[in-house]
């Protein structure tokens, strides 16, 4: 049997972290849930977890040539009323439908807002570009922004492992999700 070969990536890293909200940092909150997702999925899988610099990850990623690649953030607003959940992806057609398989389970597990998918433009603007990490892989590519660490209710959530889990187990759904439509596609 042929494994699967997927990319999971925590987003950001140590020496650049990301949001910080609330007592909570985003690259920390990433990484609990890249680590629920090693631990489910199982032997038909093979799984690279890259961290690191961006260009690195990209690197690993596209060496690697995996069928899909999810990186993991959460997002922050100056706004703190912003709240909600959001898929990047980089206008393919699959990274579209991955996109979406990702999004739904995510509004459905985490039970808050559907902001819904996007175009990945660097700081949402058009004139900047995609965003390197859905740019630059070869296969298709989005970013998670689960739940606003910014909004007091959102960041609390993360004060229980089973949110990590839930949002690791949405991820773990909508890639099950795309893959079989992707197979049913492919006849």
């Amino acid at each position: 049997m042929i494994k699967r070969k997927i990319a999971i990536s925590a987003g950001h890293y140590p020496e650049s972290p990301g949001a910080k909200y609330n007592g909570f940092i985003e690259h920390e909150e990433a990484v609990k849930v890249v680590n629920f997702l090693r631990v489910m999925f199982d032997k038909n899988y093979e799984i690279l977890l890259t961290g690191g610099k961006l260009t690195k990850k990209v690197r690993e990623i596209n060496e690697f040539k995996p069928e899909l690649a999810v990186e993991v953030h959460f997002n922050g607003h100056v706004d703190n009323s912003a709240c909600g959940i959001e898929t990047l992806h980089a206008n393919s057609e699959n990274g579209i439908r991955l996109a979406n398989c990702v999004q739904r389970r995510m509004v459905e597990r985490l039970k808050r807002p559907d902001r819904g998918i996007k175009i990945g433009y660097y700081q949402a603007d058009e004139s900047k570009g995609l965003i390197y990490f859905i740019k630059e892989t070869h296969c298709p590519a989005i970013i998670t922004e689960g739940l606003f660490l910014s909004n007091m209710e959102e960041s609390l959530m993360l004060k229980t492992e089973r949110t990590h889990g839930l949002y690791a187990s949405a991820i773990y759904e909508g890639i099950n999700d795309y893959l079989i439509d992707k197979l049913r596609r492919e006849g």
